[in-house]
């Protein structure tokens, strides 16, 4: 093989292993939304309730329920996560769900705090003067007044879950194989840094501008809902 047939073959060589990573990212991108939305929705969910009934009836419910979330986040969220998934093994539905346990805490936290403000509302008084239930009051009273916080904590919360997600597969404990996942391609292509770097280079990139866009997005829009950052 000449110089110029070695050239065609490296050329062709590389545009193949180009369209192969760009493949890859494309179809790890399906299932980091899936893991993503399930999780967050699913620790938002959780959250979003234990946050309103601890701050709607307050007293000793609301004292067990914040120790509760003060122990659960001194917890090593990464290790627990990995001692859980070398337990029941690796699985998407078992990492969404590990996922989901290190999301709801922060939910719980701002609900509960706008929750203690709204039910002091004059609003919530005649609600309750009217005959209307706990139960009728969080949810038709309270609740509406809370989304959009919970709405900020999402947006905020899925960088996290992403990098949580890419950290687990890297380390080998996260989506299993065949299905692709953006931190096992980096785990993969390291090997071959030296003569192809840009096969760990774009995941990693890919990643980070994913977090960044839901950090921005979150940022945006905690402006937005905010009358006070809104005047600035």
């Amino acid at each position: 093989m000449d110089h110029e047939d070695a050239s065609i073959s490296y050329v062709l060589g590389t545009d193949a292993l180009g369209r192969d990573i760009l493949s890859k990212i494309i179809a790890g991108a399906r299932v980091t939304v899936l893991v993503v939305v399930a999780a967050v929705g699913t620790g938002i969910i959780v959250g979003t309730t234990i946050g309103l009934v601890s701050g709607f009836f307050g007293g000793i419910v609301d004292d067990v329920v914040m120790r509760i979330v003060d122990a659960w986040n001194i917890l090593p969220g990464l290790l627990i996560i990995l001692v859980v998934v070398l337990v029941l093994g690796q699985g998407l539905w078992t990492l969404i769900g590990v996922l989901a346990m290190i999301s709801w805490p922060g939910a719980v936290r701002l609900v509960r705090a706008e929750t203690l403000s709204l039910k002091s509302r004059e609003y919530v008084s005649l609600a309750r003067v009217a005959g209307a239930s706990n139960t009728r009051i969080m949810i038709r009273h309270i609740l509406p007044g809370v989304v959009n916080i919970v709405i900020v904590t999402a947006t905020l919360g899925t960088g996290n879950i992403i990098l949580t997600e890419a950290a687990l597969s890297f380390l080998g404990a996260g989506i299993p194989p065949p299905e692709p996942s953006w931190g096992r391609m980096i785990s993969e292509e390291r090997q071959y840094i030296d003569a192809a770097w840009w096969t760990s280079l774009f995941p990693g990139l890919v990643i980070a501008m994913v977090v960044m866009s839901g950090n921005f997005l979150g940022d945006w829009f905690r402006d937005r809902v905010d009358p006070t950052l809104r005047q600035l």
